[in-house]
Protein backbone atom coordinates (compact mmCIF):
# COMPACT_ATOMS: atom_id res chain seq x y z
CA UNK A 1 0.00 0.00 0.00
CA UNK A 2 2.71 2.59 1.02
CA UNK A 3 4.91 1.62 -2.07
CA UNK A 4 1.97 1.84 -4.48
CA UNK A 5 1.22 5.42 -2.92
CA UNK A 6 4.70 6.24 -3.40
CA UNK A 7 5.19 5.45 -7.08
CA UNK A 8 1.96 6.82 -7.41
CA UNK A 9 2.05 10.66 -5.93
CA UNK A 10 6.13 10.69 -6.37
CA UNK A 11 7.16 11.18 -2.76
CA UNK A 12 10.87 11.00 -2.76
CA UNK A 13 11.61 12.86 0.90
CA UNK A 14 11.52 10.92 3.50
CA UNK A 15 12.63 12.19 7.02
CA UNK A 16 11.49 11.59 11.03
CA UNK A 17 9.20 13.67 11.59
CA UNK A 18 7.83 13.14 15.92
CA UNK A 19 9.44 10.87 18.27
CA UNK A 20 7.23 10.87 21.66
CA UNK A 21 7.45 7.88 23.80
CA UNK A 22 5.88 4.39 22.39
CA UNK A 23 5.11 6.32 19.06
CA UNK A 24 7.78 7.16 16.16
CA UNK A 25 6.49 8.96 13.24
CA UNK A 26 7.96 8.85 9.51
CA UNK A 27 6.14 11.36 7.12
CA UNK A 28 6.94 11.26 3.24
CA UNK A 29 6.48 13.96 0.70
CA UNK A 30 7.63 15.59 -2.31
CA UNK A 31 8.48 18.71 -0.99
CA UNK A 32 9.02 19.33 2.90
CA UNK A 33 9.42 22.33 2.98
CA UNK A 34 5.73 22.95 2.77
CA UNK A 35 3.75 19.60 3.87
CA UNK A 36 4.08 16.00 3.68
CA UNK A 37 1.31 13.50 2.46
CA UNK A 38 2.36 10.22 3.83
CA UNK A 39 2.94 8.76 7.86
CA UNK A 40 4.19 5.70 8.25
CA UNK A 41 3.22 5.34 12.37
CA UNK A 42 5.24 3.24 14.51
CA UNK A 43 3.51 2.02 17.73
CA UNK A 44 5.52 1.17 20.63
CA UNK A 45 8.90 1.05 18.46
CA UNK A 46 11.47 -1.48 20.21
CA UNK A 47 14.41 -0.82 17.83
CA UNK A 48 15.12 1.74 15.61
CA UNK A 49 18.21 2.63 13.17
CA UNK A 50 19.25 5.28 10.83
CA UNK A 51 19.72 8.47 9.37
CA UNK A 52 16.69 11.18 10.15
CA UNK A 53 16.62 12.52 6.58
CA UNK A 54 17.03 10.51 3.68
CA UNK A 55 15.47 10.06 -0.49
CA UNK A 56 14.10 7.33 -2.05
CA UNK A 57 13.60 6.39 -5.65
CA UNK A 58 10.03 5.70 -5.78
CA UNK A 59 11.17 3.15 -8.79
CA UNK A 60 13.18 1.02 -6.77
CA UNK A 61 12.58 -1.67 -4.09
CA UNK A 62 12.58 0.78 -1.53
CA UNK A 63 10.51 -0.40 1.72
CA UNK A 64 10.74 -3.72 3.10
CA UNK A 65 8.50 -5.48 5.52
CA UNK A 66 9.42 -8.35 7.95
CA UNK A 67 5.85 -9.86 9.24
CA UNK A 68 5.74 -11.13 12.68
CA UNK A 69 3.81 -14.96 13.07
CA UNK A 70 1.58 -15.59 13.83
CA UNK A 71 -0.48 -13.56 13.34
CA UNK A 72 0.77 -11.67 10.24
CA UNK A 73 1.33 -8.36 11.76
CA UNK A 74 3.64 -6.12 10.26
CA UNK A 75 6.62 -5.93 12.75
CA UNK A 76 9.73 -4.38 11.01
CA UNK A 77 10.13 -1.83 8.47
CA UNK A 78 13.66 -1.28 6.28
CA UNK A 79 13.51 1.72 4.40
CA UNK A 80 16.03 2.56 1.31
CA UNK A 81 17.37 5.34 -0.25
CA UNK A 82 20.12 4.78 -3.45
CA UNK A 83 23.02 4.51 -0.89
CA UNK A 84 21.51 1.41 1.21
CA UNK A 85 19.22 0.54 4.29
CA UNK A 86 18.40 4.22 5.16
CA UNK A 87 16.15 3.76 8.05
CA UNK A 88 15.10 0.63 10.13
CA UNK A 89 12.48 -0.15 12.53
CA UNK A 90 10.67 -2.67 14.56
CA UNK A 91 7.60 -1.69 16.32
CA UNK A 92 4.90 -3.87 17.99
CA UNK A 93 2.47 -2.51 15.30
CA UNK A 94 2.42 0.00 12.14
CA UNK A 95 -0.64 2.37 11.01
CA UNK A 96 -0.63 4.60 7.69
CA UNK A 97 -2.02 7.94 7.25
CA UNK A 98 -2.42 9.90 4.36
CA UNK A 99 -3.36 13.02 5.51
CA UNK A 100 -1.59 16.87 4.12
CA UNK A 101 0.18 18.53 7.02
CA UNK A 102 1.19 21.72 6.25
CA UNK A 103 3.99 23.20 8.10
CA UNK A 104 2.71 26.63 8.21
CA UNK A 105 -0.79 28.43 9.40
CA UNK A 106 -3.62 28.05 7.13
CA UNK A 107 -7.28 28.82 6.85
CA UNK A 108 -10.35 26.98 5.95
CA UNK A 109 -8.76 23.29 5.97
CA UNK A 110 -10.46 20.58 4.15
CA UNK A 111 -11.33 16.74 5.37
CA UNK A 112 -7.86 15.48 4.78
CA UNK A 113 -5.82 18.27 5.92
CA UNK A 114 -4.13 19.18 9.27
CA UNK A 115 -1.61 21.53 10.27
CA UNK A 116 1.89 20.30 11.74
CA UNK A 117 1.57 19.99 15.88
CA UNK A 118 4.10 22.90 15.98
CA UNK A 119 1.87 25.22 13.93
CA UNK A 120 -0.32 27.98 16.03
Amino acid sequence: MIKNYVQRCGLQDFSIFRYDPGRLIISGSNDRSYYHTLEIIAENPIYIQGEMDWYCDVDSDFIRANVGLPAGDIRKLDLYSDDGLAFSVTAESFKVNFDRVFYYQRENLQPGERLAYWVE
